[in-house]
């Protein structure tokens, strides 16, 4: 896995849209024991913080120590500077296991290898993504041009994964039914902004180019957005989900 977002560990933390609860929701179903789960590259402990309410003993990795001193804190949740194909984890450790927004980044076969390892016989491995999002207007525009053309040259190849909606990743888990789902919020200039400066590539861009374009594409965005009110934008949500047959 790719360490890609430590320099940027402060930001991800306050400006990276939350999942929405029915996604939490259909994933338990087919959990069927709550003692011990994993947050793969938790990064700020995002999921981590949402799984404590439900299981007994709730482990985060991630690559990244910057990313984890940013962690979500819980009683029952364990931090470690640790990669996804290769954990200090005992054999049948878990009984669900997750990758929020980075499943893509991994070498796939090496993680799949080591999660059927900690992975409880039946236990349920959840992996998830989000796409651009959107809010039907100009701003949305300017935000696909940036990603889409200004930022291209700067993404790392795995990008491509999200726009493909991991349907050519390798998952072959015995899989469970999944459907799809939706991040929807309402977010002021201020937020936008910054969930734009959390992205790998800008920073790959400002270390070739300085941060010239960024700045041009915020004054860009800045004349569209028209007042200082809140937008709803919405991000495409996929998920896929498997049991662990031993």
């Amino acid at each position: 896995m790719k360490d890609l977002f430590s320099e940027q560990a402060h930001l991800y933390s306050r400006y990276r849209p939350t999942y929405p609860p029915e996604l939490y929701a259909h994933i338990f179903r087919f959990v069927w024991d709550r003692h011990s789960a994993l947050d793969c590259a938790t990064g700020s402990g995002q999921v981590a913080g949402v799984l404590a309410p439900h299981f007994e003993h709730v482990f985060g990795i991630d690559i990244s120590r910057q990313q984890l001193e940013h962690a979500a804190n819980a009683r029952n949740i364990q931090y470690s500077v640790s990669r996804a194909e290769q954990t200090p984890f005992s054999d049948n450790s878990f009984d669900l296991i997750t990758v929020a927004q980075a499943y893509h980044w991994f070498d796939g076969r090496k993680f799949l290898t080591e999660a059927a390892r900690i992975a409880r016989k039946g236990a349920v491995v959840a992996v998830w993504a989000y796409d651009l999002g959107s809010d039907g207007s100009s701003v949305s525009a300017i935000v696909r041009h940036w990603n889409f053309d200004i930022l291209a040259p700067y993404w790392e190849a795995e990008r491509k994964h999200i726009y493909t909606h991991y349907k050519d990743l390798l998952f072959d888990f015995e899989p469970l039914p999944v459907r799809d789902f939706e991040i929807v919020v309402d977010w002021d200039l201020d937020h936008l902004i910054g969930h734009l400066r959390t992205w790998s590539a800008l920073q790959k861009m400002i270390k070739v180019k300085g941060d010239g374009p960024f700045r041009q594409t915020v004054d860009e965005i800045t004349q569209a957005w028209g007042g200082d009110g809140k937008k709803r934008f919405v991000f495409p949500l996929f998920l896929k989900l498997g049991r662990v047959a031993k």
